[in-house]
């Protein structure tokens, strides 16, 4: 994923998460759905390596990109390269939103205490971002929960 212009503030930041290669899917889907939904486009791919690479941008004043590229990695003995870089003139953090998300996310997958809710957790948060309708039932006109 070639960026357009690296010109200006490049901070790269890399960790290495504790946790199951299992839940990558889900950190690359919660990273693109929080971005979304804060209004900035995002593109996916997956590369050579198997490892996933999103892009995260968003237009501001006088034409100024904010750019985010995030890579996500399987590593050996169930840890995850997690990398982000910051294109732009100024930080604005959203490297540290990422890591956020990507660290509940691996971390619902790590817990054990209740069989099959780490998964089923790790669900709830890569669709938090998503907006859900409320669901009316029973016949009335009116309406009822």
């Amino acid at each position: 994923m070639e960026l357009f212009n690296k010109k200006g503030k490049n901070d790269t930041k890399n960790k290495v998460l504790n946790g199951s290669p299992e839940s990558i899917p889900a950190v690359v889907k919660g990273i693109i759905n929080h971005f979304k939904t804060k209004g900035y486009e995002t593109m996916h791919q997956v590369s050579d390596n198997n490892s996933h690479d999103i892009l995260v941008q968003k237009a501001g004043a006088l034409g100024l990109k904010t750019v985010l590229k995030v890579t996500v990695g399987q590593l050996k003995n169930n840890r995850i390269n997690f990398k982000t870089t910051e294109y732009g003139l100024f930080n604005s953090k959203l490297d540290d939103e990422a890591l956020k998300i990507a660290e509940l996310i691996v971390s619902s997958y790590s817990d054990t205490s209740v069989p099959g809710f780490s998964a089923l957790k790790a669900s709830f948060f890569a669709n938090a971002s998503k907006p859900s309708k409320p669901r009316l039932g029973g016949s009335s006109s009116k309406g009822s929960w």
